[in-house]
């Protein structure tokens, strides 16, 4: 026999003893906080972050594994797009990415330096088409301020199969002093994300 215990921040629990505190711990203060996580139930176009809570976290991070789901062989992306100021920047070459895919077995090597209308976390048009999931390591920094120059962001993704794979690691710029209100997820493949894909966004306050 199992039991689920659901707990909140300030209760107490006592098992055979005297309760044991939780203690309150606000948002911020060097905690990183899970502040949404998207699982698709069926095959979707896009994931949206819209509660990113800037004006609480200076630094966010998302986590998760997007599979995708189409008919176009192996040659997909994964992209990254910004709502800012109520628009969705999508031209005006506002993303500039760079980074090293390094693929193993060969350990054959090649830099990603350009300026586009998106961010690029997953670029492969090499790999066996079976190869269709991507874990997700992405840092955000800024994402909330008006005054720095530049949002900046590390990410760190893989993919593979017992006989390929794919580790790219790197950073991004984006070219706007505002604050970002949305994160948009989108991917090239015909049907967009499998169901099952999922990403989770934590905020840091430094």
């Amino acid at each position: 026999m199992s039991m689920l215990l659901m707990l909140k921040e300030g209760s107490t629990l006592g098992i055979d003893g005297p309760p044991i505190d939780l203690p309150d711990t606000p948002s911020g203060n060097g905690k990183l906080t899970l502040i949404e996580t998207v699982t698709l139930s069926s095959d979707t176009a896009e994931i949206e972050f819209a509660n990113l809570q800037t004006d609480i976290y200076n630094t966010h991070h998302i986590i998760g594994e997007l599979p995708v789901s189409g008919t176009d062989g192996n040659e997909y992306e994964i992209r990254i797009q910004y709502t800012v100021g109520g628009t969705r920047i999508e031209s005006g070459n506002q993303y500039s990415n760079t980074f090293v895919q390094i693929k193993a077995g060969s350990g054959a090597r090649s830099t990603r330096i350009s300026t586009a209308n998106f961010h690029l976390p997953r670029e492969q048009f090499d790999d066996p088409a079976a190869e269709r999931s991507t874990n997700i390591n992405n840092v955000i920094h800024n994402l909330g301020s008006t005054t720095l120059a530049k949002v900046q962001e590390f990410r760190s993704s893989s993919h593979a199969t017992a006989a390929n794979s794919r580790q790219s690691i790197g950073g991004f710029m984006f070219n706007n002093t505002s604050a970002v209100e949305k994160i948009h997820w989108y991917t090239t493949a015909t049907n967009g994300f499998a169901a099952g894909a999922r990403l989770s966004l934590y905020g840091y306050a430094e």
